[in-house]
């Protein structure tokens, strides 16, 4: 048991360490990658002559292919490390010709693009697992649980940056009626529908997700009480083209929270979202609420 909550430790320091990683620029991912380049041509500069140091090139190039999400950052990487290999050839042995060592670093080379290709292709089947397992299948916005892991990483990025962010909650009024009068078919094809109008009407920076049911959510980060509420309006005309299966237009209450301090949790920032949608039903429903939130931050 205390070796399966270590474990556990480990995977949870690997996937912080991952999500933060994602937000750094490919030119930040290579400058640490040649960093440790040097540091390892410093080893060698220091072991001596006969040490294999150089072979460990391929963890500092391996880590640039894999976090700069560029194949040819990567590329950059390798040749760099490629040509440092060549120099400390030529420190170990001065009477070694230039020409042969440069032609004897080609197969390293090779095997630093033929690693960076397998890496690359890693990758993209990564990124396309995730995708399923994190998309809800019906709307193709997020499920709840990646939302969560989205929005705990824009909170963290909030905070950093000292912006606002603002939270729309959405509900479809009457969605059992919809069922009962069109069956799940019509109800499914609403929901669907929603979820593109609102994968169209938002910037791509903004995370929209189902939470459950007919319940949505649309997280914009960097954004005000103005410029959340003209999404939220711009919004609302589009699912309003939306046809229910008697021809009228579709209805939802929303709930708009703006927060120029971001709250503690996830939780502490869909609450108030949810309360205003709720107090949008109250109010005869088909109509956006909307709040500006001020929680002081979580210390």
């Amino acid at each position: 048991m205390q070796m399966q909550v270590q474990i556990s430790k480990l995977r949870s320091v690997h996937a912080r360490l991952e999500a933060r990683l994602r937000d750094w620029p490919a030119s930040l991912i290579l400058a640490l990658g040649l960093s440790f380049i040097g540091v390892i041509a410093l080893l060698k500069l220091t072991v001596g002559r006969g040490a294999p140091v150089v072979d460990f090139f391929l963890i500092p190039v391996a880590f640039v292919g894999w976090h700069a999400h560029s194949r040819r950052v990567g590329y950059v990487a390798a040749v760099c490390a490629a040509a440092v290999s060549v120099h400390l050839t030529m420190l170990d042995n001065p009477n070694a010709l230039l020409g042969p060592t440069i032609v004897s670093a080609g197969p390293r080379l090779i095997l630093y693009f033929v690693i960076l290709s397998l890496l690359g292709h890693a990758r993209r089947t990564q990124g396309e697992l995730e995708c399923l397992a994190g998309t809800d299948n019906l709307t193709g916005a997020l499920n709840g649980r990646t939302f969560a892991i989205d929005a705990q990483r824009e909170l963290e990025r909030s905070r950093r940056s000292g912006s606002w962010l603002s939270l729309l909650c959405l509900d479809i009024d009457d969605f059992k009626a919809i069922n009962d009068t069109g069956g799940h078919v019509e109800g499914d094809r609403v929901l669907r529908e929603v979820g593109s109008a609102l994968r169209r009407s938002v910037r791509s920076s903004d995370i929209v997700a189902r939470l459950g049911g007919d319940e949505f959510v649309v997280l914009m980060p960097e954004t005000g009480a103005k410029a959340a509420a003209c999404a939220a309006a711009r919004l609302e005309r589009l699912l309003q083209e939306i046809r229910l299966p008697g021809g009228e237009a579709l209805s939802c209450s929303m709930g708009l929270v703006s927060f120029p301090v971001p709250p503690g949790s996830v939780e502490d920032m869909l609450r108030p979202a949810d309360e205003l949608m709720y107090e949008a039903k109250e109010r005869g429903k088909g109509r956006i609420v909307s709040a500006i939130h001020e929680a002081p931050a979580m210390a």
